[in-house]
């Protein structure tokens, strides 16, 4: 995962993240800067070294802070919006509980239990994951119920599946 931005003073900065690692990876004008460990680098600028420190990861935002100023830093990923998080703690209110209430699962057949709730999960992920890819806040909302509508067809997929083995069983 890569995000950039222009800067003023510094130039191109690139941000790199790996997706299964999480490793960090900083680049300020195609010049990738040295690792001091997993949070703090080093920017080897023409005027002298520079200490640059992280804060954030991917799905939260991210911000560089220069010469160990922990007033200002500049925004490489902006942080999450107030509806991304919305959006995801609906995604799993609703993963969590439709399959596990026995009242509305008589009227769609939704999969529970620790199937359901893994299945909420890596959707509600996902859909953040992408939602984090587009800036225009329209297409994030979109995105976010794309994913719902996922996770629900996943769930009633599974849940079907169930409710055919179920009366298959009571034969």
């Amino acid at each position: 995962m890569i995000a950039g931005i222009d800067n003023t003073p510094y130039g191109n900065i690139y941000y790199e993240e790996g997706f299964f690692s999480g490793k960090k990876k900083v680049f300020i004008n195609n010049q990738e800067l040295e690792k001091v460990n997993k949070l703090n680098f080093i920017y080897h600028a023409p005027e002298g070294d520079i200490p640059v420190r992280l804060k954030g990861n991917y799905l939260l935002g991210v911000k560089l802070f220069f010469n160990n100023d922990n007033s200002t830093g500049i925004e490489v990923i902006p942080h999450i919006t107030w509806y991304e998080i919305l959006i995801a703690v609906f995604m799993l209110v609703f993963g969590l509980v439709w399959g596990n209430v026995p009242q509305l699962v008589v009227i769609i057949p939704l999969i529970g239990g620790i199937i359901g709730v893994c299945i909420a999960v890596i959707t509600t992920i996902f859909a953040v994951f992408f939602m984090r890819k587009v800036n225009h806040p329209l297409y994030k909302v979109l995105i976010g119920l794309a994913g719902f509508v996922c996770m629900f067809l996943i769930l009633l997929a599974v849940g079907l599946v169930f409710v055919m083995i179920l009366a298959a069983l009571q034969k």
